[in-house]
């Protein structure tokens, strides 16, 4: 504890009880870390769904659909009781992120609504 006390990380191989969460800095409990879902957990979700379809270009609604019934979203909708429009909205933004990396394309104004696999 008193390195912990000082700033500095446990030494190797000392447990720890508790982390500092990410978000807001508060402790969390080693049985809360390991419930929580990490950061990124739906642009992840995103590219499983997206990779699971055969086809190149894949409909958004026809995604949307796979991404609300993936078993991840529906512990993370349970837990953080989120409704579909919440759901819809974390879908936008890992398709975006997905988008920014380079996995995927986002229809152009003659393709609206068709996510394009680039890889």
């Amino acid at each position: 504890k008193g390195a912990e006390a000082k700033g500095r990380p446990p030494a190797r191989g000392a447990a720890s009880t508790s982390l500092v969460g990410p978000a807001s800095g508060s402790r969390l409990s080693a049985a809360q870390t390991a419930a929580a879902l990490p950061l990124g957990w739906a642009a992840a979700v995103a590219f499983d769904v997206l990779w699971s379809c055969e086809e190149m270009a894949v409909g958004a609604c026809e995604a949307f659909e796979l991404f609300e019934k993936h078993a991840v979203v529906a512990r993370a909708a349970e837990e953080e009781e989120m409704c579909r429009a919440q759901l819809a909205a974390r879908f936008v933004l890992a398709v975006q992120e997905l988008s920014l990396v380079g996995f995927c394309k986002v229809g152009s104004r003659s393709r609206r609504g068709v996510l394009q696999k680039l890889l």
